[in-house]
């Protein structure tokens, strides 16, 4: 102990206030005097506690020591500050105190202070974890629902998640209503993520009126290990609420898939109660391009079908939730509704379930494949009749062209391509490889009859070959092609006893190159190829 006229002062100031789990926490000692000792240690005993009445604890820990050989500031090295697991159970605020002692080089203590001194006591807040929801946001009577509550922040293992539910009335829980189901979940301080759901699928209050509709607020709350309230979420928070709609009927179409123009179309209705007795089904339709929407001036489908007393609809009886009905709509005769026709036009039912009193309860929208039917229009067919230029011929030397007339609807894309091949008279018609000449006619909605025009002159001193069209018609995304040799199509030639010099000599090129893909053709065996290398060959040998 200092002897009289010497003297040893100690005291400190801690950080006042801080977060669990935040940052770090300190205490600075200032030693004064004129008696310290050298060799004399600091140390410094910590403890938490809860009850402010109350400070200090049984067993204090020493966290700190150093040497001290005069007066002067000495400071705690940073603490990490307590999380809330480091916390006293069943709170968020705790007491952390510290308590420097000085003592001398034989053990004796100078001076020391008190669990309690509010200059070093630090006070630590545990912030409860937020918590981000995501119930089912959609379900029907029975159906399951559950919610996902997403925790950020500390927690505790002596802590449970449980869930409180409420029918709400305008996003607020009417008092004594909320109730709990199923029981509370442990928390696991590595699991961040907790979910739970309805034991037995979601069950609305009794006397609910068929088609209304009920909100389902979820209230996730954490209570700590004495059952006291740690956090919640509010009623109504986003994410935090399921729409339940109390059912209405449903209905299942089974249309015609399919008709071509002039067959009729039905739609068959599987409905699925609740229906009130004297509620109607009645078959409004219209067509359309885009399965969307009714087509703009399209002939629209009054509703039908049209009773003896003048009323519209068939009388549905009553059907109890979750009950079927099959029920078959009128017949439609399928035309193109006002429209050009398109390849995309298709005509759809809308069918209608009323009230007794008259009053639309569920209508199904346009285009839905089960209650659409597609239009079929018949791909364009194309009759042919090849011609010569000589009107008493045909003759060797004559040009030769294709008249072809096309019927049914015409769509854009639409083609006929005509091709012209040559074959040894008398022999089986050969349709293969390249063309001697082929051109496209690109066909219009407007026009029915088109001519190729004279595509092709015959050699003229060529008497053995036969002259063939053939025609393949693009319709519908798909190509027909035309038999081989059919006689509107083939041309026979005959010698021309009048011709002259001139235009057989012009044809000499032409027979010669003809009578050469034939030799090639016969000798590889190969049409298509072949033949169209001999005739680029020929050709350039008769530019030169």
């Amino acid at each position: 102990m200092p002897s009289a006229g010497t003297w040893v002062d100690l005291a400190s100031t801690a950080t006042q206030n801080a977060t669990a789990g935040v940052g770090t926490i300190t205490d600075l000692a200032l030693i004064t005097g004129n008696a310290v000792p050298v060799g004399s240690t600091l140390q410094w005993q910590t403890c938490m506690w809860v009850d402010p009445a109350a400070p200090g604890c049984a067993t204090p820990t020493t966290t700190y020591s150093t040497t001290v050989n005069s007066s002067g500031f000495f400071s705690h090295p940073d603490l990490p500050t307590p999380t809330v697991a480091d916390l006293p159970a069943g709170t968020l605020v705790a007491y952390f105190g510290w308590a420097p002692v000085l003592t001398s080089p034989s053990g004796q203590v100078l001076d020391r202070e008190p669990f309690g001194t509010p200059a070093q006591t630090t006070t630590i807040t545990a912030m409860p974890p937020a918590m981000s929801s995501t119930a089912t946001q959609e379900a029907g009577p029975g159906d399951p629902a559950s919610d996902t509550v997403t925790l950020a922040g500390p927690t505790r293992a002596d802590w449970t998640i449980g869930w409180e539910l409420c029918w709400l009335t305008n996003g607020a829980c009417p008092d004594g209503t909320a109730f709990t189901a199923g029981d509370p979940q442990q928390i696991d301080p590595a699991v961040d993520t907790y979910t739970f759901e309805l034991p037995d699928g979601v069950e609305v209050p009794e006397g609910t009126a068929p088609g209304a509709h009920l909100t389902l607020g979820w209230a996730p709350v954490i209570r700590d290990v004495d059952g006291d309230e740690v956090t919640r979420e509010a009623w109504g928070a986003p994410g935090q609420t399921t729409a339940v709609d109390y059912p209405l009927p449903s209905m299942t179409s089974k249309a015609t898939a399919s008709g071509p123009l002039g067959s009729s179309t039905q739609d068959v209705v599987d409905i699925v109660g609740p229906v009130l007795e004297g509620s109607r089904i009645s078959w409004p339709g219209c067509y359309t391009i885009d399965r969307k929407t009714c087509a703009d001036g399209s002939t629209p489908v009054a509703p039908g079908p049209v009773q003896a007393d003048g009323s519209v609809g068939i009388v549905l009886p009553a059907l109890a939730v979750g009950e079927t009905y099959e029920v078959t709509g009128p017949e439609h005769e399928l035309t193109i509704g006002g429209l050009l026709p398109n390849a995309a036009l298709a005509f759809t039912w809308t069918p209608v379930i009323s009230t007794p009193d008259g009053h639309a309860l569920v209508s199904e929208a346009p285009g839905i494949p089960a209650q659409t039917t597609t239009v079929e229009f018949p791909p364009v067919t194309a009759v042919t009749q090849a011609y010569a230029s000589s009107p008493d011929g045909p003759w060797y030397g004559d040009g030769l062209g294709d008249r072809v007339t096309v019927a049914g609807d015409v769509f854009v894309g639409d083609t006929v391509t005509v091709r012209l091949y040559a074959w040894p008279t008398g022999s089986e018609p050969i349709c293969q490889g390249e063309p001697l000449a082929q051109t496209v006619l690109e066909l219009d909605a407007s026009t029915s009859t088109y001519d190729t025009g004279l595509i092709y002159t015959t050699p003229a001193d060529r008497t053995d070959l036969t002259y063939g069209f053939v025609e393949t018609t693009h319709s519908r995304g798909a190509d027909v092609v035309s038999e081989c040799g059919l006689a509107a199509e083939t041309v026979t030639p005959r010698v021309n006893p009048n011709g002259d010099g001139g235009a057989a000599g012009l044809a000499e090129t032409g027979a010669r190159n003809v009578g050469a893909l034939f030799a090639l053709a016969t000798l590889l065996g190969v049409v298509g190829g072949s033949l169209t290398r001999a005739r680029e060959k020929h050709m350039k040998k008769a530019r030169a």
